[in-house]
């Protein structure tokens, strides 16, 4: 799966409301230090928002 069809897919769970990176990584089947560096890529080009609640982090759409 290429960069832009994950991008596609992370968007598309992100449209059912936040998620955790745990969760994303689960979802599109990748481990979870590759999915936290690739969704704060696409949070660096405002596709997305990281959310920090103590230890955890969460991601929504970004509201543009």
């Amino acid at each position: 799966m290429n960069n832009e069809k994950k991008e596609n897919k992370v968007l598309e769970i992100l449209k059912d409301g936040e998620k955790s990176t745990s969760e994303i990584a689960s979802i599109i089947n990748r481990d979870f230090y590759f999915v936290s560096r690739f969704l704060e890529d696409m949070g660096q080009k405002n596709k997305i928002e990281k959310i920090s609640i103590k230890n955890f982090t969460y991601w929504r759409l970004k509201n543009v």
